[in-house]
């Protein structure tokens, strides 16, 4: 009896264990280079792949070893019956999880976790970023895994198993026995730490480590993190400690922080662009044909040139301009309504001083809880696509960016200054559907991103000639930033710094004529923005705590990007990552001698732990 157990789970194992392979290779054909493809790399890849890939089947074997256990005991047909539906459905389940692993990394540079799932809760906007022909291939390439792999499990594997009531003790023994071995396979091993994502790590290229972690097991991980972990999962320094080292990165004292705005009560335009990489704009570093305006603009306007996302999608990126608030790591404090209303609001502040209040979405403003955020923020008009007739033509995301930005330049003409205004765009934004001549050819996706990129700045140049013979426009401050940054054109990673580096700009005729075609220097993300908007505007900004002000000689020159397990910084001597399975710093820039002790990796880590604390805490 025992023997047919064993070569019931053998069979079983071997099964799930072929399944995870096969998913790994198409993952790599998705999202691996060639030059990649080497024996040294991708054979340590699956040989560790493999025991994080026994650890997901020990817990998914668990329910069939209960129901195993079950049919010592009742001679009912249901309990046959479970096992075999159990299968099936998670042949279903893990397929879906596989093939949505491959899809969230090729498009965020992420393996599929908890956030991503909460953006299931919006089914039109998550299908939304992938073109017909992409969804139909997606559909087809998961119809055809499902149906394949349901063929052999019901031909490889028995329908259940094999247990004797007769030989109940022996059957039972075995069912211990295997029960051992799979408790050995779900903690990785021998070793003294259970299974954790360090153990497959081999490599220092980021996607050969993540085609090594297995999908099913880095989900349910990520998920019990988020959602039953109540204590701060980053916490790595006595709080005493990791507080003061905050406070200093914290100063609040206004020490010198030089006025470059003619007016403190400006008209403000805040114009927040979808995904606009420094990789498209030329005075970034990036390339020179994509954003001719933008780049015109940064000539007569003042740029903050090192300045960082601190996450990767748009609900984070406007969290982080309006409320001066860091992504927060698993979560959307955007979807979390009762933490949200508790932020400081840049909208609230200004509404207090006078300031008319706008904000202007051309998609649905449901997606990511945005109406009721921006609500709760104190906007007094909304404009979303449902403001817009059905004469207007739309893309997938919704109303194109050249018609949302004319019809804020209408609208603020017939609003009483001062205002404040915040444009949120969207043509920037897989699948890249804009309207007009295309400006690059070719249909890969790097070329698709630089035409959407392109039409976006070109409508900006259509807003600004049009406010420029505007009244209003001559006390008026314009501020463009990104939401985030994107993979795209030159397929970054988000990893690094070069794959979160994004434009901030102040311009208009409101700014002082000798800061004209000048730079800040000081490192920052944008969620800095609040703060240092705040104070030229002679406005106090201390409830913005993690904020800083960009312009103050005292600020300390840093970004902040976190993720679920490691924490990049970098400010101008380097960057750094520390990961937090490992405890240490596993890369740094060339040239950057920095321990994991170090004062710099110790404020750092200070700095994302207390941040995590003030989340849970609201």
């Amino acid at each position: 009896m025992i023997r047919h157990q064993v070569v019931f789970f053998a069979k079983v194992i071997v099964f799930y264990a072929l399944l995870f392979a096969v998913w790994r290779l198409f993952f790599l054909a998705i999202n691996l280079s060639p030059d990649q493809y080497t024996f040294s790399n991708l054979l340590p890849l699956f040989s560790n792949g493999l025991r994080i890939d026994l650890s997901a089947i020990g817990y998914l074997l668990i329910p069939v070893i209960l129901l195993a256990v079950v049919s010592l005991f009742t001679t009912r047909d249901l309990v046959s019956r479970m096992q075999v539906y159990y299968h099936r459905v998670i042949v279903v389940v893990v397929s879906l999880v596989l093939l949505g692993n491959v899809i969230i990394y090729h498009f965020w540079g992420t393996m599929l976790n908890y956030r991503a799932l909460t953006y299931l809760a919006d089914p039109k906007e998550a299908v939304a970023s992938v073109t017909g022909l992409q969804l139909s291939g997606l559909i087809a390439v998961l119809g055809i895994t499902v149906f394949v792999s349901l063929y052999y499990q019901r031909k490889w594997m028995p329908a259940k198993v094999p247990v004797h009531q007769a030989k109940r003790a022996d059957s039972f023994l075995g069912l211990l026995v295997i029960s051992m071995l799979l408790s050995l396979c779900v903690r990785g091993g021998w070793q003294q730490l259970p299974m954790n994502e360090s153990l497959v790590y081999f490599s220092n290229q980021p996607v050969l480590n993540s085609a090594a972690v297995n999908p099913v097991w880095h989900l349910t991980y990520d998920t019990r993190m988020a959602l039953t972990e109540t204590r701060n999962p980053f916490n790595t320094l006595p709080d005493s400690r990791a507080g003061a080292y905050v406070a200093a990165l914290q100063v609040s004292e206004h020490v010198s922080s030089p006025s470059i705005l003619r007016s403190t009560q400006p008209n403000i335009v805040v114009i927040l662009l979808e995904s606009f990489t420094a990789d498209i704009i030329r005075s970034l570093g990036g390339e020179n044909d994509v954003t001719p305006v933008i780049d015109s603009l940064i000539q007569q306007g003042f740029l903050f040139e090192h300045i960082y996302s601190s996450g990767f999608r748009t609900d984070q990126g406007i969290v982080s301009v309006i409320n001066g608030w860091p992504a927060t790591p698993y979560h959307s404090i955007m979807r979390a309504v009762e933490k949200s209303r508790q932020l400081p609001s840049l909208c609230r502040v200004l509404s207090s001083k006078g300031y008319q209040t706008s904000f202007y979405y051309g998609g649905e403003s449901n997606f990511s809880n945005l109406k009721s955020f921006v609500l709760d923020q104190g906007f007094q008009s909304v404009v979303d696509e449902a403001a817009f007739g059905d004469s207007i033509s739309r893309g997938q995301w919704g109303v194109h960016d050249e018609d949302v930005l004319q019809r804020n330049a209408v609208d603020l003409s017939a609003v009483r200054q001062p205002f404040f205004s915040v444009v949120v765009t969207l043509s920037n934004h897989e699948p890249f559907d804009v309207p007009g001549k295309k400006r690059f050819p070719g249909n890969d996706a790097s070329s698709l991103f630089r035409n959407a990129a392109a039409y976006t700045d070109a409508s900006l140049g259509l807003y600004f000639d049009r406010v420029s013979r505007q009244p209003w426009y001559k006390n008026t401050l314009f501020v463009l930033v990104a939401d985030h940054a994107h993979e795209l054109p030159k397929h970054r990673n988000v990893l690094y710094p070069e794959g979160r580096h994004i434009p901030l700009l102040f311009f208009g005729p409101v700014l002082a004529d000798s800061v004209r075609g000048q730079r800040c220097t000081t490192y920052g993300g944008h969620h800095d923005l609040a703060k240092t908007l705040l104070r030229q505007c002679n406005s106090t900004a201390e409830e913005f705590s993690w904020s800083k002000d960009l312009l103050d000689s005292n600020t300390a020159s840093f970004a902040y990007l976190p993720h679920e397990n490691y924490l990049l910084w970098t400010n101008p001597d380097g960057w750094f990552i520390w990961m937090f399975d490992r405890g240490t710093i596993t890369e740094r820039s060339k040239g950057y001698a920095i321990n994991d002790n170090d004062p710099e990796a110790l404020r750092a880590r200070s700095f994302m732990q207390a941040h995590y604390e003030a989340y849970l805490k609201y």
